[in-house]
């Protein structure tokens, strides 16, 4: 799965759907292998994106609003947008066993995806501890310099030889 974050400004460009499936087209890249990454502020407020996220994720793209619980949306947008994942936001991960409101945070988050049929990344996992909290509240996906630290491409086959840790 290649995933692509796209900004707010990119995603207000009038061509950008018709990009991304031009790009699909050259690369060969299955569209089922790619996930794109938005943020909350993205999603909510503009009828024509939410037009493209659905377009976008009819064609097999998946979709992920990231930095979730950092923007200021109501919940009731997250159950009619499109998307296929969550990403808890790092800000709560490094709470994670220290600060209550934070663990609580990920717990609901957790709950709130499982509940809608989403998938739960966590962002930020820096630690063996805070990977162990979030497999016991239920995430199993995570990101983060606990696995690796932002490596060049050239890199990545090294890493997936090689394995991360778990």
């Amino acid at each position: 799965m290649l995933s692509v974050n796209v900004s707010a400004r990119q995603f207000r460009l009038p061509n950008l759907t018709e990009e991304i499936f031009g790009t699909l087209e050259k690369t060969g890249l299955d569209p089922r292998h790619l996930k794109l990454e938005i943020t909350e502020s993205v999603m909510v407020h503009d009828a024509l994106a939410i037009a493209a996220l659905r377009k976008l994720k009819n064609s097999g793209i998946e979709l992920a609003m990231d930095d979730f619980g950092t923007g200021y949306s109501n919940l009731s947008y997250v159950k009619r947008l499109p998307i296929n994942t969550l990403k808890i936001d790092r800000t709560y991960v490094s709470g994670l066993g220290t600060h209550t409101e934070d663990t609580a945070i990920v717990h609901a988050t957790v709950a709130f995806a499982e509940a809608l049929g989403l998938k739960i990344v966590a962002e930020g996992i820096e630690t063996t501890e805070q990977l162990t909290l979030l497999r016991e509240l239920g995430c199993e996906l995570g990101q983060g310099y606990h696995f690796s630290e932002p490596l060049p491409g050239a890199a990545i086959g090294t890493l997936l030889r090689e394995g991360v840790p778990t």
